[in-house]
């Protein structure tokens, strides 16, 4: 992931809701399958925010703000999320916004990768949850750029540094890190610092984790 990512005044909140009510949750002993390619120890179910009315309001106020600049300089005028964690999210932004609002399908309904607007001639601001590996952004925005739209931006609940592949955007925004997590989880007991340690060398170098059956 390239360096011009920015990050939320919230982050620390939001990692510390991230881990207390268990939406983000490692496992060393066998790790998770990511729908983008191979498995690692840590994964963020963003699903289980829309059950956290307290927590999706921070997340929705958050991202709100940020994109009511691009609204007032009339840089956007439409909001999209990728299928399924940020949905919930993206359409309650575009409420808030008074905008219109499309969904990126992972799979095409009857030839179609869209679901709402068609985003043709729309500046569009997209909405992920997780920027892992960045696959399932990547082709959200391939998508919108081939039905004619120009996604002026990107935001995200949680991304992981060090992805191997940079990502395409002027700027991405990020509500918080991987590298945010790691103070909760340790102090909180959930995980050991050696443990920790296991966890910042997959984010370092994602080619040489490998489960354990030492955990």
């Amino acid at each position: 992931m390239s360096a011009n990512v920015s990050y939320s005044v919230h982050r620390a909140s939001v990692a510390r809701a991230l881990c207390k009510d268990g939406i983000v949750r490692v496992d060393l002993l066998r790790g998770f399958p990511y729908t983008s390619e191979g498995r690692g120890p840590l994964y963020c179910n963003c699903r289980r925010i829309q059950s956290l009315p307290t927590f999706q309001r921070l997340i929705v106020a958050t991202f709100t703000s940020h994109i009511q600049g691009y609204k007032d300089r009339g840089e956007c005028d439409a909001i999209a999320g990728v299928q399924t964690g940020a949905i919930p999210i993206s359409v309650l932004v575009a409420d808030r916004l008074r905008l219109p609002h499309c969904g990126v399908r992972k799979d095409p309904k009857d030839t179609s990768w869209i679901d709402g607007i068609p985003p043709e001639g729309k500046k569009v601001f997209l909405i992920e949850d997780v920027w892992n590996f960045g696959r399932s952004v990547r082709k959200a925005r391939e998508r919108l750029l081939a039905e004619g739209a120009t996604v002026v931006g990107c935001g995200v609940v949680l991304t992981y540094p060090n992805s191997p592949d940079p990502h395409p955007f002027e700027n991405l925004f990020a509500l918080s890190s991987l590298d945010d997590l790691e103070e909760h989880l340790v102090v909180s007991g959930q995980l050991s610092v050696q443990d920790w340690d296991r966890v910042r060398a997959w984010r370092d170098d994602r080619s040489t984790w490998a489960p354990t059956t030492t955990y």
